[in-house]
């Protein structure tokens, strides 16, 4: 029968060619549907519907973390017009720094929705702006038949794609200006890169071409973008691509901002962006952590928390209600939570050297690092009755003594010292660090032995001797002030015998004695006599080692002032050479002083550049580390005042020996520039110098550093990266687990303690502090349950018997486990977000989106969002709200200039439940999942609100890279019950109408004399996106210089 209607044969004999059928059948089904999926898939281009569908839904979930699923889609084609030509469609996103188109991409905004649309008329911007990027996209119509070859120029990062026709899915990059964001080039350099200039492109005249330039600007260098192109058999220069041969891709005149329908989604602009969180995080705050994500395990039944600890009222001590407080007095009463686990909210990324995190000051950080934290063991020959201790910081000691930084000196006598070098010198600038590190070197490698004794003292003869040469008095007051003390080896002890110390009163005599020489040196001293500052710092070498080294010890400028140090006489401006100027005040210096011996002569003589070379050798000579130690330990010991027979014994000394540096000097390289003379390069040797000795063998001892339990629970206006105060294991730990205990004790079924996800504790040392457990629970069947509650530890004082009243000592308080009354938080309150906004289209839409995102994520939908509008011109804000798939949202529209205050207050008159959560909102912010589960916990009825602290993100910053601070100022985000807030009177709409900025601190004064506490936790993932004042709210654009 089946034969006979169905060739079973001839399919047998057939059997290859219908396989094939079959499989091209089966192809061609698949390619149908594929179509017909695209055009759907298109269609929702210009909707958007709830369930996510279309390119907004998929740049939405990319936004949340999901990604977005094509690299280049969503071309709807727009109609052609040829009013179109001579312009080209301009998309300008500011306040974005960074200098590479990469960046510009990690724009939150971008490309959908930027600060402004306008036009540009050729291919050469230059907007004189900083800190923006720019998209332009239009049409290229050829001007001939050929190949062309296009050139880019931009400073900074730039990109040129074309497309092969029409359409902007078929685009192509043909060259780039740098890829990393330091590549740069001046306006018209066409040849700096290679990849400035394209291969060859076949363009027909007939044809137009869709095209897209990218360009990034910084904050430096003069910006400009600019395309070129020419034939390439022609033998022309490059020439800008000008009005005539572009056109607009759609004309955006008429749209709203909210508008991007028609925006081309291309492979410039529109590739797969990483989400804003990701496993390789690159801080570690970033990484994820079991508090993110609480929605994920199902929470205990309150059931099983009855009756498991005793009642307890909640009183603590620190709340002042009815208290009288000046306006913004609240902020000195917000204290701070301890955490456990370790939540990585300090910024480690972000913090420098000199950490606000660390107690010790600035000034002792530049100079010392954390040399206190650390013990150096003793050397093997060291006799072992000297401590470790005296040896760790033996060779520090002199520095530490007569510097004396620290906490005994700050902050007043700092000031008062820092005052004083002002008055000597000028800002120091880059020196210090290098002065700085040439000290530390040299103390940790001074030689020790056993008889090495720290000795201190004065030298006054030498203050005396200053200031009769013309020191100021604050020269002699901060000489006077440090103590010299050089550790003296056996060695510095023979060169004490063979150089011994002179005062500066000797000038006079060893001037005298001078002239008593050979004719030669009565040539020399014609030649000191014209430049004087020659001879002053030869005589005045010592005296100025001792004065200029108790300059440096202060802190004060740190050149090798030796060599230009002059005395101060009346009416004689001080000069003292910086760094950069060194090499150009010496310079200047021998010029003048050949000028002033002959300015008719071509050439110096060879005595005159003997003179200048016989400087430099002193000068050397004054630097040579082992002289300057010699020098040092020598001034320690002469306090006493010498007689007039060792004085002139001493001086006779002191004059032999520089006579004979000088005759043994004067011999050398006569002719460097005389007539007839030799060159020799052993003239221009330096004098011998010593490298510093490094004990790379040394080791140390460390104690471990308990820095946060040096923290106070005060908030620190003053340091934004410090992060929540941390809590010991061994606090958190017991509490925990003897909470399970009482738990498993009240319930029949027990339950297995699995981690200790997060433990909130408010210290209160009277009364008894409060702790938030939230642990991760297995029931008897192996669920794993989440488990927030509060508990009280109240303290109740031991009563002693009389027999042991003898005894001096208090009892050790104890500590009774409990429930506080009233003190729980509602899993289940409806949370109001409040926001005011004016002309914000696109962080409006940023809102809207991220707000959409918590939901899908978090499935909760008891949250609600208001937004009061104050007649906002550049989108419909109701229709977005509309459009979107929130659970719930209210609008209010409001007429007028934008008060924040007012616009709060009618979002919270539209809010009838008085048992509900008020959260008081801003614009710019990215919501972490946690969001909603944290304002509950936090927020108690009648007895707490909630003030998170936001991470403001840097300029050109992302969420996943997490560069920023944390404000710890503002408390402009605050979560209250509406029964609380009306309590305090709401916000204060009389004084803050025409302003904003300062009316969260004064509703935070109403809060806290209400009798409520504030709780203030630094919040994960909770970032407020970097903006500026620039086009908000109420601010005009004032027309420029054109």
């Amino acid at each position: 029968m089946i034969t006979t209607f169905f060739p079973v044969k001839k399919l047998r004999r057939n059997g290859k060619h219908v396989l094939f059928g079959a499989i091209l059948l089966v192809a061609a089904l698949a390619v149908y549907h594929e179509m017909v999926a695209a055009k759907a898939w298109s269609e929702g281009t210009g909707t958007n519907s709830d369930d996510g569908s279309g390119w907004r839904g998929a740049t939405l979930d990319q936004r949340v973390g999901v990604g977005h699923p094509l690299e280049d889609s969503g071309f709807m084609p727009q109609a052609w017009k040829p009013e179109y030509e001579g312009q080209a469609n301009l998309h300008v996103f500011e306040d974005w720094c960074g200098s590479s188109t990469d960046g510009l991409r990690r724009n939150l905004h971008y490309p959908l929705y930027p600060h402004s649309r306008t036009i540009v008329h050729k291919l050469a911007i230059s907007p004189q702006w900083t800190n923006y990027g720019l998209r332009i996209f239009g049409y290229l119509h050829p001007y001939t038949d050929g190949e062309f070859v296009f050139a880019l120029s931009s400073d900074d990062n730039s990109e040129f794609w074309l497309s092969t026709d029409d359409s902007p899915s078929h685009l192509q990059l043909l060259a780039w200006v740098g890829k990393t964001g330091s590549e740069w080039t001046a306006p018209g350099e066409f040849e700096k890169y290679a990849s400035q200039i394209s291969t060859a492109t076949q363009l027909s005249a007939q044809r137009r071409y869709f095209f897209e330039l990218i360009h990034k600007q910084n904050d430096r260098g003069t910006d400009h973008v600019e395309v070129a192109w020419k034939l390439l058999d022609e033998d022309v220069r490059f020439m800008v691509i000008e009005s005539k041969y572009i056109s607009l891709y759609v004309n955006e005149s008429a749209l709203l901002m909210s508008d991007v329908a028609h925006i081309p989604q291309t492979a410039a602009s529109h590739r797969r962006r990483a989400p804003w969180k990701h496993s390789a995080a690159t801080a570690d705050l970033l990484r994820e952590d079991a508090r993110d994500a609480p929605h994920r395990v199902p929470l205990i039944g309150s059931g099983f928390l009855q009756g498991v600890l005793p009642d307890c009222s909640y009183k603590p001590s620190y709340t002042i209600k009815d208290f009288p407080l000046t306006r913004y007095q609240g902020l000195q009463f917000v204290h701070m939570s301890f955490i456990y686990p370790n939540d990585y909210t300090r910024l480690t990324h972000m913090e420098k050297e000199n950490s606000c995190f660390y107690p010790e000051n600035p000034s002792y950080m530049k100079m010392f690092g954390f040399s206190r934290y650390m013990r150096l063991d003793l050397p093997d020959g060291l006799e072992k009755k000297k401590s470790a201790s005296d040896y760790s910081f033996r060779r520090r000691k002199s520095v530490m003594e007569d510097d004396k930084f620290g906490k005994d000196m700050y902050p007043s006598q700092m000031k008062a010292k820092a005052a004083r070098q002002n008055n000597l010198f000028s800002d120091y600038e880059d020196d210090y660090d290098d002065y700085v590190l040439k000290r530390r070197r040299k103390l940790f490698s001074m030689a020790l032995s056993d008889s090495d004794t720290l000795k201190k003292s004065h030298d006054t003869s030498r203050h005396e001797a200053g200031v009769g040469r013309g020191v100021v008095p604050h020269q002699k007051e901060v000489a006077e002030t440090f103590h010299l003390v050089a550790t003296q080896s056996s060695k510095q002890q023979k060169l004490r015998a063979v150089k011994p110390e002179v005062p500066v009163k000797i000038a006079a005599n060893v001037k005298l004695k001078r002239k008593q020489n050979s004719a030669k040196r009565q040539k020399l001293k014609s030649v000191e006599q014209l430049n004087p500052t020659l001879t002053r710092k030869k005589v005045g070498t010592k005296h100025i080692n001792s004065k200029w080294r108790a300059v440096k010890m202060n802190q004060t400028h740190v050149q090798t002032g030796k060599k230009y140090f002059q005395p101060i006489n009346a009416g004689v401006p001080k000069i003292i050479p910086t760094k950069v100027t060194k090499l150009r005040f010496m310079n200047s210096e021998r010029s003048n002083g050949a000028s002033k011996i002959d300015v008719k002569s071509p050439l110096v003589t060879a005595k005159q550049r003997n003179a200048h070379t016989r400087k430099n050798y002193m000068e050397k000579e004054m630097e040579m580390p082992g002289l300057q130690d010699t020098e040092k330990s020598l001034q320690g010991n002469s306090v006493q005042k010498w007689s007039k027979v060792d004085q002139a014994r001493k001086e006779e000394v002191v004059h032999k020996r520089e006579e004979s540096r000088r005759e043994s000097r004067e011999s050398d390289a006569d002719t460097l520039w005389g007539l007839g003379g030799d060159f020799d390069d052993e003239d221009l040797t330096p004098a011998p110098g010593f490298d510093a000795e490094v004990d790379w063998s040394q080791t140390f001892h460390v104690n471990h550093v308990d820095l946060q339990a040096m923290r106070s629970d005060w908030i620190d206006l003053h340091c934004n990266v410090s992060g929540n105060l941390l809590l010991h294991s061994t606090d958190a730990l017991p509490v925990a687990k003897a909470f399970v205990a009482q738990l498993n004790e009240k319930n029949e079924d027990p339950f297995t303690l699995v981690s200790v996800v997060n433990v909130e504790k408010r210290v209160d040392g009277i009364q008894g502090s409060r702790y938030l457990l939230e642990l991760e629970l297995k029931d008897a069947k192996g669920q794993l349950l989440r488990l927030s509650h509060y508990i009280y530890t109240l303290i109740r004082n031991r009563t002693r018997p009389r027999s042991q009243d003898l005894g001096f000592r208090r009892p050790k308080p104890q500590l009774v486990l409990c429930n506080p009354v009233g003190f729980y938080w509602n899993p289940l309150a409806m949370i109001h977000f409040i926001v005011p906004v004016k002309n914000q289209a696109r962080w409006v839409q940023q809102l809207i989106d991220n707000m959409v995102g918590l939901f899908k994520a978090t499935v909760d939908a008891n949250f609600n969002l208001i937004i009061t509008d104050y007649n906002s011109t550049d989108m419909d804000v109701r229709a977005a709200l509309k459009k979107s798939s929130l659970p719930r949202y209210q609008y209010v529209k409001l007429s007028g200039n934008f008060e924040r205050s007012a616009g709060l207050q009618a979002g919270i008159d539209l809010i009838n439940d008085d048992h509900s959560i008020v959260f008081l909102c801003d614009l710019h912010i990215q919501f972490p999942p946690s969001i909603m589960d944290s304002i509950r916990k936090h927020c108690i009825e009648g007895f707490m609100a909630f003030a998170p602290i936001v991470m403001r993100l840097d300029c050109g910053a992302t969420p996943s890279e997490g560069r920023g601070y944390w404000e710890v100022n503002g408390f402009g985000l605050l979560g209250i019950y509406k029964s609380d807030l009306d309590a305090v009177g709401g916000m204060n709409t009389k004084e803050f109408t025409n302003r904003w900025g300062g009316e969260d601190w004064e509703l935070l004064d109403r809060i806290l004399q209400a009798g409520l506490e504030v709780e203030r936790i630094y919040l994960r993932n909770f970032f407020h996106h970097y903006h500026s004042k620039r086009g908000m709210w109420n601010r005009h654009v004032s027309p420029g210089p054109r």
